[in-house]
């Protein structure tokens, strides 16, 4: 679902004077001290995850645009991604999947004089789904699917450095941190732990690292 809202936003925001100019990939680098002290918990009780923490890695794919002015620096960008754990615990396999869907506001600094390198800032709302999945099945509980929604404010800076430029098409690799302070998420601990205020509270902090390319259309 949040995958298909995410292609259908792609190709609706030209209609609104804003043209796409970039699309990137990145691997992703994410923690929360608050949900991995949650999953410890279930360690401790279970040992369902081992020692790891709760969600590490993951991807992201993203498209930016700009506002149909020329050299404009403001514009806005969407992106999805995806951080998982996967645990082999002998006779139950747990997966949990953090889904989420941001849209940020951008502005884009002019290139460094006499280098490749340009900073971009930006802000916006950042909105996650965190699903768990044992044995291939996803978890149920009261006969509905058991899900964690989130939503919150994030603040990010990108530094790029374009290595290759060739007439119209350039590559850019970039390194991206990412910080939202407060992602209220009431039903996380829950989901994780089947438990409630124990090891953590509604709101929790998320910092991500981001490394990957954008393919410049401009």
């Amino acid at each position: 679902m949040r995958l298909l809202l995410f292609v259908s936003l792609i190709f609706g925001l030209p209609s609104i004077k804003a043209q796409i100019i970039g699309v990137d990939v990145a691997g992703n680098y994410l923690y929360s001290g608050q949900w991995d002290r949650a999953i410890q918990t279930l360690n401790f009780n279970r040992t369902a995850f081992g020692t790891q923490p709760l969600l590490r890695y993951g991807f992201s794919v993203g498209t930016q645009y700009r506002i149909k002015r020329e050299a404009s620096p403001f514009g806005f960008s969407l992106r999805y991604g995806m951080v998982s754990s996967v645990n082999n615990f002998p006779g139950r396999r747990t997966v949990l999947q953090l889904h989420q869907l941001a849209i940020h506001g951008q502005y884009t600094m002019k290139p460094i004089e006499g280098r490749s390198l340009y900073l971009c800032f930006s802000g916006g709302l950042l909105s996650t789904l965190l699903l768990k999945k044992i044995e291939s099945q996803y978890y149920v509980y009261d006969d509905q699917l058991a899900r964690a929604v989130g939503i919150g404010p994030e603040l990010s800076a990108r530094l790029y450095y374009t290595c290759l430029e060739k007439s119209k098409l350039k590559f850019s690799p970039f390194l991206a941190l990412s910080f939202s302070p407060f992602l209220w998420s009431p039903k996380t601990e829950a989901l994780i732990n089947q438990t409630s205020g124990l090891t953590s509270n509604a709101y929790t902090l998320l910092t991500q690292v981001n490394g990957g390319f954008i393919i410049p259309f401009n």
